[in-house]
């Protein structure tokens, strides 16, 4: 039960992301905890502040009854209904703008905090990938880590953002029903048990259907990049080839489904607040039909009423909040699953961090290939057993068919791929792959002209 409620909310998503936060970015994140509660707490003063509102209007007399405002009622004086209801509704208008600023700076502050950390993980994220090794390159579809570094890295973002948006939510959510119990503990438990369970059997039918559409988007994105990466990047061979059509095509039957998932989702997260505002009026009616049937005074029913919708049109926003942002987090959990091992830590980046720039190696006497053989795969060898000595000075061109290796060689050469088996020495010393210090000295001794120049 406990590791289902932990996944429900995604606990282990969010222990992993806060521990590798910075630590200013983790002060920001508890500096904004506090402004949250003084959120919730001005909620509970603008909700407190309702019922001497109503009151004073409807029957004046009744504010003796409420001890929080009995001093005051007694320094203006009960039979001054014109001053003492112009200084309850002062409060209450004071009370509301608070609030409105308050809320305000919460949502600014969640953003900025938000677009603050998305910065670092993006540039942890380029960094990590910009330091692995060629070999990794080379094997990597690219369509996949650009596919990281935009769509699944904005996904990690927004989901720390909804989980924020949830806690604040949470705490106004708190407030309101402490305050509401306050003034009337009914009304607090009828609001809070309808609105709950709404949300709670709206978030039970959804919650497979949103999670498979969120895996569908992940992997809908890496597809959708690839094939912009390879119509694209060969745009004079599908001009040539006249292959528009079966591009633009292929684009669309990739494109449409998840423009049609996504406003799904999108649906399932808004819709609710729409069917409970109006169902929460028709029980208000219910209740004033209900309340006009008894004994109570149409005062006390105008009041109980006026608590229950002010504290359902402050309840329900919050609700729904925690429910879109929930139903965002289950969209988006996949994407930010798939960009975690780029935003881990990375113990050998920081050896590379620490390592300072070294100056050129200057060759003496010469490179030696022994024995030397290579594989992409680790099943078929594109080079095996070669064995060469180049001297210092000397001039040398490698000719051979395509595919043939003279591309590997050269990149064995620059020590950008490791050998399978077999060894490089450089003026007698062996070509070490964990010796960082003067791998990185050897290849800044190298000028190398690429077949394909990027300006």
């Amino acid at each position: 039960m406990v590791s289902k409620l932990r996944n429900i909310f995604y606990l282990p998503t969010l222990v992993f992301l806060w521990r590798n936060l910075k630590k200013d970015k983790k002060f920001r994140i508890l500096n904004l905890f506090i402004i949250m509660l003084i959120c919730g707490l001005a909620e509970l003063v603008s909700l407190s502040s309702v019922i001497p509102f109503l009151v004073v209007l409807t029957d004046p007399y009744k504010l003796n009854d409420i001890a929080l405002i009995k001093p005051l009622v007694d320094v203006i004086g009960i039979e001054n209904k014109t001053k003492l209801t112009l200084v309850i509704t002062l409060f209450f208008i004071l009370a509301t703008i608070f609030t409105m600023f308050v809320r305000l700076l919460n949502i600014k502050l969640t953003v900025n905090t938000s677009a603050s950390i998305g910065s670092d993980f993006s540039n942890k994220v380029f960094t990590n990938i910009l330091y692995k090794p060629y070999s990794w390159h080379v094997n990597i579809n690219s369509s996949n880590f650009l596919s990281e570094l935009t769509n699944n890295l904005t996904a990690a973002v927004n989901f720390l953002t909804s989980a924020l948006r949830i806690i604040s939510s949470l705490i106004i959510i708190v407030c309101i029903i402490l305050g509401l119990i306050a003034i009337n503990p009914t009304v607090a438990y009828i609001a809070f048990s309808f609105f709950s369970f709404a949300y709670v059997l709206l978030a039970f039918l959804i919650r497979k259907k949103v999670s498979l559409n969120g895996i569908f988007l992940e992997s809908s994105y890496k597809k959708q990049f690839k094939l912009l990466q390879e119509s694209l990047g060969a745009i004079r061979e599908v001009i040539l080839s006249n292959n528009q059509k079966y591009f633009a095509e292929s684009y669309i039957k990739i494109d449409k489904p998840i423009r049609y998932r996504e406003a799904q989702n999108a649906f399932f997260g808004q819709s609710p607040r729409f069917i409970l505002e109006s169902v929460s009026l028709i029980l208000i009616a219910i209740i004033a039909y209900l309340l006009t049937t008894t004994d109570i005074q149409n005062s006390q029913v105008i009041a109980i009423l006026g608590t229950f919708a002010v504290g359902s049109q402050r309840l329900l926003p919050s609700m729904q909040q925690v429910f879109s942002e929930w139903a965002n987090m289950k969209t988006w959990a996949p994407m930010v699953h798939s960009v975690f091992p780029f935003i881990k830590n990375n113990l050998s980046l920081d050896k590379q961090f620490s390592i300072k720039k070294n100056k050129k190696y200057v060759l003496k006497k010469e490179i030696e290939f022994k024995n030397l053989s290579f594989s992409y795969n680790g099943y078929i060898f594109v080079l095996k057993n070669v064995n060469l000595l180049i001297r210092k000075g000397y001039k040398v061109g490698i000719i051979g068919e395509t595919g043939g290796g003279k591309s590997t060689i050269i990149n064995l050469l620059m020590g950008l791929l490791e050998p399978t088996s077999g060894d490089i020495f450089v003026d007698g010393k062996k070509l070490n792959f964990f010796d960082d210090r003067f791998l990185n000295s050897w290849r800044s001794s190298i000028s190398h002209v690429p077949q394909n120049i990027f300006l």
